[in-house]
């Protein structure tokens, strides 16, 4: 008996996929999900792109659709040439100023949120992996936590 229910069961579970379009893995029937190509601009000021090859690189090892472009301006040439990006909406994404001029730039930036919504790819399946687009939710680096990381 047992053995009949369970050739019953893989009859309906082969029609069922069969009539369903599932392919289980076999035949290239798998989602795919297109992801866009991101390109990030960062200006930075002291140091060359050398001291973030290796960040970049390990960023890229993960999004790989991601492209980063760093680029150190002049001490001399930065606020002006920030300030002058911000105007025409042409600014980088990611920019560093000099810790001494955070009074200047109160009104121009804001702090980081409490709790961020990212989107991330999510593999899931075990015999069809199908990778999808998802938020999540990250909670934010504390202060604390920032010294920990970059100690003074």
């Amino acid at each position: 008996m047992k053995i009949k229910l369970f050739i019953l069961s893989l009859i309906l579970i082969f029609t069922a996929s069969t009539l369903t379009g599932c392919s289980f893995g076999v035949g290239g029937g798998g989602t795919s999900v297109k992801i866009e190509p991101v390109e990030l601009t960062i200006w930075g000021l002291f140091d060359s792109s050398d001291a973030f090859n290796k960040m970049i690189t390990a960023y890229r090892a993960t999004r790989p659709h991601v492209k980063i472009h760093y680029y150190k301006i002049r001490w001399e040439d930065y606020e002006q040439k920030l300030i002058e990006s911000w105007a025409s909406d042409t600014g980088p994404d990611i920019f560093m100023i000099h810790n001494t001029w955070m009074d200047g730039y109160t009104d121009k930036i804001y702090p980081l949120s409490d709790k961020l919504t990212l989107p991330v790819i999510s593999s899931t399946g075990v015999l069809k992996k199908e990778e999808k687009i998802i938020d999540k939710e990250f909670g934010a680096l504390r202060p604390q936590e920032l010294r920990n990381i970059f100690p003074t």
